[in-house]
């Protein structure tokens, strides 16, 4: 059940994201890998407020989230998480989309987070 459920993702994912999704079978399992843009895209550049990273540094203008589904995702646990690159969000911003991806998992119903 749990990989029907996951391949419905997938092809959900894919259809709301398109080229920014992409889905890879390797050795540890599947990876799905979405292209996230830090800013707004409809924001004009000279206007919009510069991102820093942790460190100060410019952000990059997008954001990897590597996602693992599980074996026991998405009916007893939500999938892992990775962010990359690993310093481009602030701790507090870290901290507020891992709860949100959180929330969803507990509030969404059906376990999957979008």
């Amino acid at each position: 059940e749990n990989l029907a459920r996951q391949e419905e993702e997938a092809e959900a994912l894919a259809a709301i994201y398109g080229d920014d999704f992409s889905s890879r079978v390797g050795d540890a399992g599947t990876v799905w890998e979405i292209h996230v843009p830090l800013g707004d895209p409809d924001d004009d550049p000279t206007d919009a407020p510069t991102l820093h990273t942790r460190d100060g540094t410019p952000a990059p203008a997008h954001l990897i989230a590597r996602v693992v589904p599980i074996e026991s995702y998405p009916s007893s646990t939500p999938p892992l998480l990775e962010v990359h690159p690993p310093n481009a969000l602030t701790h507090d911003r870290m901290d507020e989309c891992i709860g949100a991806m959180d929330e969803a998992y507990r509030d969404g119903g059906n376990g999957e987070v979008r």
